[in-house]
C-alpha cells in the first residue's frame, strides 16, 4: 500500500486483524509439524507488561534429551496472575 507521496501507508485495523490471524494460524502449522510425534513439554509464564497488565504465555517445546528453543502458542491477558506464589515451587 502506497500513499500519492509514495511513503507506505498503515493497512486498516481489519486488513492488519486479518493478516494477523493468518501468520497466527500459518505459525501454530508449523509448530504441529515441528512437534510431530515427539514428546513435548509446557511452559505457563506469568508476568505482566508495562501497561501492569497480567498476562500468561504459554510456550510448548520438544523434550528430546537436546535443547530446542520453546514455541510461544498462546498470550492470554488474564484479571489477575492466578498463582502467585508459582514461580517460587
Amino acid at each position: 500500500m502506497a500513499d500519492i507521496s509514495g511513503g507506505k501507508v498503515m493497512p486498516s485495523r481489519t486488513t492488519a486483524r486479518r493478516y494477523v490471524q493468518e501468520i497466527y494460524e500459518e505459525t501454530i502449522e508449523r509448530i504441529i509439524k515441528k512437534i510431530d510425534d515427539n514428546s513435548i513439554y509446557l511452559i505457563v509464564d506469568e508476568t505482566t507488561d508495562k501497561c501492569s497488565r497480567h498476562v500468561m504465555n504459554i510456550l510448548v517445546g520438544i523434550f528430546n534429551g537436546k535443547f530446542e528453543k520453546p514455541m510461544l502458542i498462546k498470550t492470554k491477558f488474564v484479571s489477575s496472575i492466578l498463582f502467585p506464589d508459582f514461580g517460587r515451587l
